[in-house]
């Protein structure tokens, strides 16, 4: 899932923001900051659930047709401190993920756009 930790200073009600996607927060109070900081220093795996409603049509014997819901809870890891879209450089730029090639591959070429 996408998670972020994102810091508002500008906002003054609410100045620190955790966002999940395909999780939610309130199912998941373990994901907070500290969580973040755990997987950036130590690495550190969190786990997370998710439960979602699923709807059904069947038939019965007599040729009926009714609605069956479902519910579903699934466990996926929430902060896991790996990104397989892009490679950030030492200059904080992100550059395509492409296998076999790491950050130190990449050639870092400095040019004045304006004077």
């Amino acid at each position: 899932p996408k998670n972020y930790w994102l810091r508002q200073e500008f906002d003054k009600k609410d100045p620190v923001v955790i966002k999940l996607k395909g999780m939610s927060l309130k199912m998941n109070p373990q994901i907070n900051k500290d969580a973040y900081e755990n997987n950036i220093k130590k690495g550190t795996i969190v786990k997370g659930k998710n439960t979602s409603l699923r709807q059904h049509i069947e038939r019965n014997e007599e040729d009926e047709v009714f609605s069956k819901m479902s519910r579903i809870n699934t466990t996926k890891n929430g902060i896991t401190g790996v990104h397989t879209k892009m490679i950030v450089l030492e200059n904080q730029c992100c550059c395509p993920y492409i296998e076999g090639i790491t950050a130190d591959k990449y050639k870092i070429q400095y040019k004045m756009l304006m004077p």
